[in-house]
């Protein structure tokens, strides 16, 4: 059995660096891999479609691959000045659109949707920085057309065009509808989920001909001035890292009696001088590098004992063991030390992914809410499907805060339908649940039903459903 002591005893020694340059260098590729550069572009286009011209065929997002979370793009938005949009952070893509299948329309588009198809899509705010909002503005509105909060979605917005006969038996589903605007209200990280849903019905039974499609989550990133590209940051560490180089020379050395050898500081670094770089250096260096790290699985990790089982439906999940004494006493004793070098302690520790879930939702107790929020994050990276019911009872319990429900909402939704769909229905059936109504639309939208609050019914329609499509 492993003691706190050995576990802690295997822990990367990663904040001994023997000289100021190191640790410029390190900071440098610390921030050149830990940031993502924010996508800026204008006229950047998001296609919809489906995935065959046949009835009860799904609706898909043609290029939506390179706008989701996993690609790692993300989308700026500027704060304005001006305009009917001043005050508002904003971003005027991506522009839906609606492929074409006629000429006329410059079609026919690999992916495009039946003819007769009309194809709308329904925003959902998933996640958002305290006190903010995502709105939604139609060509030539003054205010926004939709505002969404954490948990809220929009009506269906239209993005084939009426006007160019769109809806009609057999006419083209195209839409490139111009001067539509994303706005924010608060600085920060928004993740909107956008589902497409078709409203025509020239289907099956009258129904529409396709199916809706899967949600596509985007991350938004709403600052004053863009954030620069990790080119420019890499290349602004490694010229200071230069500077210090120059400043050694010139200044203070190293104490002849220091103990550098033995993985203390040097004395350039004890000067206060030097105390001012070290301080400012890694308030830049600790949420990058620890931040990577957080989310990143160390090799070192033993496998996870629950693993084997492998189950395939929510009903066979079992609940992961407790955490050992030795587990709970380095959380006990882990107290030392910013946030992040304490999150850093865990999730480098030989432990498995799940046991290091586990111990950060006890850390996550004594932190202020901002720093529970961002652990969250970190927790669920840790969580695999087996181990889902750790989620579970976090995203059940109604006294969190809507921030840290959001965050444990949104992993749900990029989980496979066998883990999603049923804890959709938990939640929507719970109507103390914050998160109620907006699982009521998930349902509606993901089956195509309405049973209204007759949950037995949605259970066998959900049953239905998932016999095929599992995944």
């Amino acid at each position: 059995m492993k003691s706190a002591s050995n576990i802690r005893s295997k822990l990367p020694s990663a904040l001994n660096f023997r000289s100021s340059t190191g640790l410029l260098a390190l900071a440098s590729l610390g921030i050149a891999l830990g940031l993502q550069p924010v996508h800026a572009q204008s006229e950047l286009h998001l296609n919809a479609g489906a995935a065959s011209p046949d009835a009860s065929s799904q609706l898909i997002w043609a290029n939506g691959s390179a706008f989701g979370t996993n690609s790692g793009y993300t989308q700026g938005m500027t704060l304005t000045s001006s305009g009917p949009r001043a005050g508002f952070y904003v971003s005027g893509s991506p522009v839906m659109t609606a492929l074409p299948t006629t000429p006329e329309n410059g079609g026919p588009a690999p992916f495009a949707a039946a003819q007769g198809s009309f194809i709308n899509v329904r925003l959902f705010l998933l996640d958002a920085p305290a006190g903010g909002t995502f709105g939604f503005w139609e060509p030539g509105s003054t205010k926004p057309t939709y505002s969404l909060g954490v948990g809220s979605a929009s009506p269906l917005i239209a993005l084939s065009d009426e006007t160019l006969g769109a809806g009609n038996l057999g006419a083209d589903p195209y839409g490139h509808i111009e001067n539509r605007f994303f706005t924010a209200t608060a600085a920060g990280n928004y993740l909107l989920g956008l589902q497409l849903i078709s409203s025509d019905d020239h289907g099956p039974g009258a129904n529409p001909i396709h199916t809706p499609s899967d949600m596509l989550v985007i991350r938004f990133v709403a600052s004053a001035v863009p954030e620069p590209g990790c080119v420019v940051l890499l290349s602004s560490g490694l010229i200071l890292a230069a500077g210090m180089v120059f400043l050694r020379k010139k200044g203070d050395r190293p104490h002849p009696d220091s103990a550098e050898e033995f993985g203390q500081a040097p004395a350039d670094l004890k000067s206060p001088r030097g105390n001012a770089v070290k301080i400012a250096l890694l308030s830049v260096l600790l949420p990058c590098c620890f931040g990577a790290a957080m989310a990143a699985e160390t090799q070192s990790s033993s496998p996870s004992p629950v693993a084997a089982s492998a189950p395939t439906s929510f009903a066979a999940l079992k609940e992961p063991p407790p955490l050992s004494k030795e587990i709970l006493e380095l959380v006990e004793t882990n107290r030392a030390g910013t946030v992040w070098e304490r999150v850093y302690a865990i999730t480098n520790a030989p432990i498995t992914k799940t046991e290091k879930a586990q111990a950060l939702l006890l850390v996550q107790k004594t932190l202020p809410r901002e720093d529970q929020r961002r652990l969250t994050h970190t927790i669920v990276s840790n969580v695999d499907d087996v181990a889902y019911l750790v989620i579970r009872k976090q995203l059940m319990d109604t006294r969190l805060n809507s921030q840290i429900l959001s965050v444990y909402m949104t992993d749900t939704l990029k989980r496979k339908n066998w883990i999603k769909l049923p804890m959709i229905l938990d939640i929507a059936r719970d109507s103390s649940h914050p998160m109620s109504a907006e699982a009521c639309e998930l349902l509606r939208a993901y089956l195509q039903a309405d049973h209204g609050t007759n949950w037995a019914q949605w259970g066998e329609t959900m049953n239905a459903w998932l016999k095929k499509n599992p995944v």
